[in-house]
């Protein structure tokens, strides 16, 4: 999975965020078992039971009591001072970048890369991570392990839009590798083959498949996928294609059977 996981991406939600207003954290959050966490200099709610941040537009009571009702109902009865001491528990082990939180945080997100690929390989639509998988996981852990062991699984974080960055972000790193691949070849030409489908809107999509010389032999590869918006003239597909290689530096002189 590490080959999937991307470090620098730049469409983080760090980015999108810093236009968001910036909302103060209160002491009042603490009754629904939210500290806070500074993040790429913004200031989001962080949960003290699954430890997942929300984004910073969240930062309002009747958001973190929405996260704190739908997903910690078993909490209900315990008072603030039963928050704090989870919160200072979670400050000190943030400071411990080589111990057993930080490790479990790792692991939880390379779960959840792991669970987003397997909705995508099946194509089945996000939310059933957290509708089905998450509650059913939970339930096999519980009987067959026990309740202790619950709440490493509530560290994962499954909601639909984490999902698709999920997808998104090894969508992005597979066709980063492929790129390199291309452009690294030991003999610089590629040949391409294009398809033409639809979508369910009736819309018609590009297909561009690639084959290159990779570690000696030849490698096939999907390249990409654009919706060809107005006709599907040859026009339009070689505009398309060219519009794609220019953006990630690619000479169409490398393109095998060009002149």
């Amino acid at each position: 999975m590490s080959k999937f996981l991307r470090t620098n991406h730049p469409m983080t939600m760090d980015h999108v965020e810093k236009n968001v207003k910036k909302r103060k954290y209160s002491e009042d959050f603490l009754q629904y078992g939210f500290t806070s966490i500074i993040t790429a200099g913004i200031e989001k709610p962080q949960c003290v039971i699954c430890c997942e941040v929300l984004s910073a537009e969240s930062m309002k009571l009747n958001k973190l009591k929405h996260h704190f009702d739908s997903k910690h109902p078993i909490f209900a009865d315990k008072d603030t001072n039963y928050f704090r001491s989870k919160a200072d528990g979670l400050k000190k082990a943030r400071l411990d970048t080589g111990g057993k939180y930080h490790k479990q945080n790792v692991a939880a997100i390379e779960a959840s890369y792991m669970v987003a690929l397997r909705i995508a390989r099946a194509m089945k639509p996000h939310p059933i991570a957290e509708d089905l998988l998450l509650p059913v996981a939970k339930d096999i852990v519980r009987v067959m392990i026990g309740d202790e062991f619950v709440t490493k699984l509530s560290a994962i974080s499954f909601p639909n839009n984490t999902v698709r960055r999920r997808i998104d972000d090894m969508s992005a790193d597979i066709l980063d590798q492929v790129i390199q691949e291309i452009k690294s070849a030991p003999l610089p030409i590629f040949s391409i083959q294009l398809d033409e489908s639809t979508d369910v809107a009736n819309c018609s999509q590009l297909l561009d498949y690639v084959r290159y010389i990779n570690d000696g032999d030849f490698k096939d590869e999907f390249l990409f996928c654009k919706p060809l918006e107005m006709t599907t003239t040859v026009h339009d597909v070689f505009d398309t294609v060219g519009s794609f290689l220019k953006e990630h530096k690619i000479s169409w002189i490398s393109t095998f059977g060009t002149e």
